[in-house]
């Protein structure tokens, strides 16, 4: 038999897909939260929880055990693994049953077709219940509380009157993820083991720095507006690359981890040992031959940075909700408000283009409102220069 080609095994249980078709009035019940999202909005998922009816046993589950293993140890939810790695791809439509079998129909009680693992973790805690939880951006349109993606979903799982009673009150506060930040014990002393080795880290200080998302090119930081910086350093890139220097340049003692998934070359990558700066592909990636799940890297790493910079993209996101690392945002494009939760120890740097847009005027964009306080820092350019988020890093670390 070839490896993956395991044939599906039936598993009957109530299926919940659509607003308002019971899902808020389940008590007592063990839950699966079919969760085909990428990275960040796990992340996400981890603010929501806490806010879901409490009598339920929540479960959490997709194709891809990389997004999945975020939250082992979370006490809230616990991950079901399906037996295969990755972060992108949800609906595993190879298998021949996308979405196992859950979208082929509506709700109500319905036989699936699980993997094998799947389907005996589920027979284990006895899952009652399927929900496909669907996931829609805010993009600034929604007001205050319920502006981020995860907040406006709770608009659709939360019950009405659970939702009253929270909205004026813990609504109103930023909300905590409920993600357990801590790996496996001896999966946190490989990946230490590893930077240690690697990377020198205790005698160097790590910073991480994402700078490319995976879903629109506007947000990654060095790409867009080469017209905009000076003839002769229009080089991809370039802005981070001078963070970088100026960041050593401060302490020599920095190591910089570029999150870049695979080995990229030339423009496409800032990668340069002689600035330190090394890739997440090569210490932890396939190159490496050390693909462990990722979200137990993420955690790791982001307990062991003592600095995380990035644009909105999934690590960046894990960076915000765990409280005890410093971070800087980078906002070529869109605003924090759609998505983190403020807190002390995090900062933004914002560029023009989201003014140019109108995105600024939205409900939904704010840097105060509530008891939220987002700082940032508008500039009056699109490119967002090194030297201004290398400012925004003075702020909170030196």
């Amino acid at each position: 038999m070839n490896a993956g080609r395991l044939p599906k095994l039936p598993y009957e249980a109530r299926v919940f897909r659509e607003p308002g078709d019971g899902f808020t009035d389940l008590r007592n019940t063990s839950v699966l939260l079919y969760w085909p999202h990428g990275f960040g909005d796990w992340v996400f998922l981890s603010y929501m929880l806490p806010l879901l009816e409490p009598s339920n046993r929540y479960f959490v589950s997709r194709h891809g055990d990389h997004n999945i293993s975020a939250f082992e140890g979370c006490a809230l939810a616990a991950p079901l693994y399906c037996g295969e790695n990755n972060t992108r791809k949800g609906d595993r439509d190879a298998d021949g049953v996308p979405h196992f079998g859950l979208r082929t129909a509506g709700g109500g009680r319905r036989t699936l077709e699980l993997p094998p693992a799947l389907h005996d973790g589920c027979v284990r805690h006895g899952i009652e219940a399927f929900v496909d939880l669907g996931f829609w951006e805010a993009r600034g349109n929604s007001p205050f509380p319920y502006h981020t993606k995860a907040r406006m979903a709770l608009k659709t799982y939360v019950a009405p009157a659970r939702l009253r009673a929270i909205e004026q009150g813990v609504l109103t506060q930023p909300l905590r993820s409920c993600l357990h930040f801590a790996a496996p014990p001896a999966v946190e002393q490989l990946i230490e083991t590893r930077l240690r080795s690697l990377l020198d880290i205790g005698r160097r200080k790590l910073c991480i720095i994402i700078r490319n998302g995976y879903t629109q090119t506007e947000k990654n930081w060095g790409h867009l507006w080469r017209e905009d910086m000076p003839e002769g350093r229009r080089r991809e890139g370039e802005e981070c690359r001078d963070f970088i220097r100026l960041l050593h340049r401060k302490d020599p003692s920095w190591v910089v981890l570029v999150v870049e998934d695979q080995m990229f070359t030339g423009d496409d990558t800032v990668r340069d040992p002689a600035l330190n700066c090394f890739s997440y592909a090569e210490i932890f990636g396939p190159a490496a031959g050390a693909a462990l799940p990722f979200g137990w890297v993420a955690k790791a790493l982001v307990r062991l940075a003592s600095l995380v910079v990035g644009v909105p993209a999934g690590l960046f996101h894990l960076a915000v909700a765990y409280p005890a690392v410093p971070v800087v945002g980078v906002w070529t494009a869109f605003l924090p408000s759609w998505w983190d939760e403020p807190r002390s120890g995090y900062r933004n740097v914002a560029g023009r283009f989201s003014r140019e847009q109108g995105w600024h005027e939205l409900p939904g964009s704010f840097a105060e409102c509530g008891g939220l306080h987002f700082a940032i820092e508008h500039l009056n350019s699109r490119i967002i220069p090194g030297e201004a988020v290398f400012a925004a890093v003075e702020k909170l670390l030196f």
